[in-house]
């Protein structure tokens, strides 16, 4: 029996205090946390970007405490970095604590970013005024906390206790109110409360225009570049020529054969290369023969192109 206690103490004093090391030793560098009520959902979406601080051993364990009623994470997403993060292949467990939820995320060696998204259906609806009420449980220390929070479309009046002092105007064409808010101890909370007046129930995904989610490829399947449009904006060019130049032939030839009409008319026609015009008497209007230089009926003198 003796041997059996002392192997169990063997193992405690071998593996707790490296287990609670390395439990202890999980630092957030960074925490931003996004607050956006009535976005595409009738709750309060919230948005979470962990990014362990360098000296955080890996891999490691890590509890995230989400409101009991949100009934789980909408997205978990692990990555290098923050704008490396995937869904794929993540594992995490859900379990209960009174109100709350724990998440525990397990980290791979390069997995130091942390994407969260759960919606919160507490956000309190009593005629246009919307309520709600925000907690960071932090389990872990937090060098940097970030809170951004998201102006519903067609909301007014918003009061923010405390007040988040930054305000801009997103790509999105939204309003964000934001504030780094700072460092915060292992165990330390932060509240926010918000109130806003909303006569409707409009979304505001639903007035956001579609973006592309990258830079699209001009190579891309279904896309037209001046390359593929060029041989046939030529070839429509050449109809057009085609056509233009038949237009004008068949336009010349009709005006050929109405020239015999024209010279019924009396109209008078170019002189022709070699051939001899007829000559009238300016007196008496007498054609003459060819060669005449006199009019054989007057005998006035007859006047030639070439006199």
């Amino acid at each position: 029996m003796r041997k059996v206690v002392l192997a169990l103490a063997v193992l405690i004093l071998l593996f707790g205090p490296a287990a609670a090391q390395a439990q202890a030793g999980i630092t957030f560098s960074r925490v931003t946390v996004k607050l956006w009520p009535e976005y595409d959902r009738p709750d309060m979406l919230v948005l979470y970007d962990f990014l362990l601080s360098p000296d955080s051993p890996l891999p490691a364990e890590v509890s995230v405490r989400i409101p009991a009623a949100a009934g789980g994470p909408y997205v978990v997403a692990v990555g290098a970095s923050p704008a490396t993060v995937s869904d794929q292949n993540v594992e995490y467990t859900v379990r209960a604590a009174g109100d709350w939820l724990e998440v525990i995320i397990r980290l791979p060696a390069d997995g130091r970013a942390i994407r969260l998204e759960y919606y919160d259906p507490s956000l309190s609806r009593d005629g246009p005024t919307r309520r709600y009420r925000y907690e960071w449980p932090a389990n872990e220390a937090v060098e940097s906390l970030f809170v951004s929070f998201q102006l519903p479309v067609g909301a007014t009046n918003l009061v923010l206790t405390p007040p988040l002092s930054s305000t801009r105007i997103g790509s999105d064409g939204l309003r964000y109110y934001e504030e780094e808010v700072g460092p915060l101890a292992a165990g330390e909370t932060f509240t926010l409360s918000a109130v806003y007046q909303k006569q409707n129930s409009d979304l505001s995904i639903s007035t956001l225009q579609v973006q592309p989610a990258g830079p699209l490829d001009r190579r891309a399947s279904g896309s037209l570049s001046w390359n593929a449009l060029l041989p046939w904006l030529l070839g429509f060019l050449g109809l057009l020529l085609i056509v233009g130049g038949l237009t004008g032939f068949f336009y010349r030839q009709g005006g050929s054969r109405r020239q015999p009409a024209l010279r019924r008319r009396g109209l008078r026609q170019p002189k022709e290369a070699g051939a001899e015009q007829p000559v009238y008497c300016p007196q008496c209007g007498k054609r003459a023969q060819p060669g005449d230089r006199f009019c054989r009926a007057c005998g006035t003198r007859l006047r030639r192109g070439e006199d």
